[in-house]
């Protein structure tokens, strides 16, 4: 499909489900921000590697894993701020060669050693 942009902000979305947003494979620009997503299809987003811009902002989501953005070097702007994530393994935006906003602010961090990483993360590279 030739879609490059795809925004599904403040529909009181639930589930997406898995191979929904895979065959995708163009998009640029992905806005699933301000829903009720509790589980990602995470998988999907290996397909999407032309992605630069993922809001999934203000959701329910509890889970990251730790290679979920893996394929995605293009990105450049991440907004997983406000849903309930208690701890971002360390090593999951390593892949992001091109980051260059991130946003991970109001989630229920459990503000263990585990995310020390965090403090030092961007000033190492």
């Amino acid at each position: 499909t030739q879609v490059t942009s795809l925004w599904l902000a403040h529909n009181e979305i639930s589930v997406i489900a898995n191979g929904t947003l895979a065959v995708l494979v163009q998009l640029k620009n992905l806005d699933i921000s301000y829903n009720l997503i509790v589980d990602f299809p995470w998988e999907d987003l290996a397909s999407l590697t032309a992605l630069q811009l993922l809001k999934m902002n203000n959701n329910r989501m509890t889970n990251l894993p730790r290679d979920a953005f893996q394929n995605l070097k293009d990105l450049r702007s991440l907004r997983i701020n406000n849903n309930n994530f208690a701890t971002i393994v360390e090593g999951t935006f390593d892949a992001l060669s091109s980051l260059s906003h991130l946003q991970i602010y109001n989630n229920p961090f459990n503000c263990t050693c585990s995310l020390l990483w965090l403090k030092t993360w961007r000033s190492e590279e």
